[in-house]
């Protein structure tokens, strides 16, 4: 009968062994093309195979693959800072920490639980004898007398719950899968975090740039009215014309104090992100970088794989499905093997005696019959947390290719916008240079030689800005694609 017993307590482990268990790969009820449509379509020499395969051979790492775009060793340095010094990054970094810590926990309850005691004791046990005298005026007398023992006793449990129906097994998978998503989100943060000092950095370019423009304009402004006054003087000009110079100049002393207090706020920010106590001190004297490639043409729409957001919603996924599993299997009888063994004597050196060994070996079955609905609840709580997941995880992949796509939009828009952009700079200079060269000679007017002046301000302003921009286009894409290309 034992071993009856043995063959059908075996039999039901190996069912609970090979229960059906999630999938792991959830698809999108959406069509994907396999290429972008925001990008150009490759040339005849050209096909997909090809790009998918030179694509897939590059390193896809996180930070620095995709920084290298921009030539900027300045840039990888600050990141390489960043990423060590950032205290939110130290706290994503404590979360899967944590999160992994609890996922060893509910591994381990799928292991047996021993435990062993070790206890001596001494005790006294007393006695109480009375003597009487003949009559009943003598007094009577006691003697007291004890005796005192000793107690060794060393024992061990072991307990051990047989997971028939991979209730332990599946909330171990959930723990870990919930880990995986916090080990993604810390990749997502490092990513942002990257992305986030590489803009802090070209903002705080610009604005330095942006600041020297306007250093320039106010002396060039400057020696604007130095020539009106001469003309003044010369009863060329009229007061009007000094009036209206002098207007532009303030104006021009307005918006360099502007730029400035920009430029402040913006190093002050990134020192921030770097870990640094804002003091605005960050040296930057350099102008913005070129980008050192285009973007590959066929580039696949897979590269989305990668994603630590993605990632992080797919974990997030397989852990409810689990965790839904583990609901349905709270119904079902729960089996717990528990042994207990030890040794007890008086005397301590009689403790090896294996004579006095002594052992039990219990056997539990519980099989829950009415919690008031808790158990259907709680079903239908973990039916409800999958489909959310489900639909967590569609819409953080749709959200995905609508960043993709409308960053490699932007690409090809701010291209040309800063093509535009370039040639206005350069006929508004060659405007500017011919309206002060009229005005010398009194075919022009003041009125128009000042707005020349300030287009051609506002022009050189908008190409640093455009610049920027497509430097900044450039960071959501690999943002976007979580990482390079």
């Amino acid at each position: 009968m034992f071993r009856c017993a043995l063959n059908v307590l075996f039999l039901s482990i190996l069912i609970g062994c090979i229960s059906p268990t999630p999938t792991l790969e959830p698809h999108l009820q959406v069509t994907v093309p396999e290429n972008w449509t925001a990008l150009p379509k490759p040339s005849r020499n050209t096909t997909y195979n090809t790009i998918d395969k030179v694509t897939k051979s590059l390193t896809v790492n996180t930070e620095k693959s995709w920084l290298a775009d921009f030539e900027d060793q300045t840039l990888l340095t600050l990141v390489e800072e960043a990423l060590g010094q950032n205290f939110d990054l130290k706290s994503a970094l404590a979360r899967v920490e944590a999160a992994q810590a609890r996922a060893k926990q509910e591994g381990a309850k799928r292991l047996p639980d021993i435990t062993t005691e070790a206890s001596a004791s001494r005790r006294r046990y007393g006695s109480s004898t009375s003597r009487s005298g003949g009559s009943s005026t003598s007094l009577s007398s006691y003697k007291s007398s004890g005796t005192t023992s000793n107690d060794f006793d060393i024992s061990a449990n072991i307990s051990w719950e047989i997971d028939l129906w991979g209730r332990l097994r599946n909330t171990t998978k959930a723990a870990e899968a919930e880990a995986e998503a916090e080990q993604a989100d810390y990749q997502a943060a490092r990513l942002a975090l990257s992305a986030n000092v590489a803009r802090g950095w070209f903002d705080a370019i610009d604005s330095d740039q942006q600041l020297r423009l306007a250093e320039k304009t106010v002396t060039s402004f400057e020696n604007t009215l130095n020539i009106v006054r001469q003309q003044y003087k010369l009863g060329i000009g009229s007061a009007l014309d000094v009036h209206l110079t002098r207007e532009n100049l303030a104006n021009a002393h307005s918006q360099r104090e502007a730029r400035a207090h920009n430029r402040d706020v913006t190093v002050r920010s990134l020192e921030t992100l770097l870990g640094r106590y804002p003091a605005g001190t960050l040296h930057i004297e350099q102008n913005l970088p070129k980008l050192r490639r285009t973007i590959p043409v066929g580039l696949p729409s897979d590269l989305l794989n990668r994603r630590p957001d993605i990632i992080a919603a797919n974990a997030r996924l397989q852990a409810m499905k689990h965790r839904f599993a583990v609901a349905r299997t709270n119904r079902l009888p729960n089996v717990t093997l528990t042994a207990r063994g030890g040794v007890a004597s008086e005397e301590l050196r009689n403790l090896l005696d294996w004579d006095s060994l002594a052992w039990s070996l219990i056997g539990n079955l519980s099989q829950p019959l009415w919690r008031g609905g808790q158990l259907s609840a709680d079903v239908e709580l973990a039916e409800a947390n999958r489909r959310q997941a489900w639909t967590d995880y569609t819409t953080v992949a749709l959200h995905a290719f609508r960043e993709v796509e409308s960053t490699l939009t932007a690409e090809a828009l701010l291209v040309n916008q800063e093509a535009a952009i370039r040639v206005a700079v350069e006929e508004i200079t060659a405007a500017t240079q011919l309206a002060l060269e009229q005005y010398h000679q009194g075919l022009s007017d003041i009125v128009t030689l000042l707005s020349t002046q300030r287009r051609k301000y506002n022009a050189k302003s908008s190409l640093l800005t455009i610049t920027k921009q497509r430097l900044h286009s450039r960071i959501d894409l690999h943002l976007a694609l979580g990482g390079g290309f």
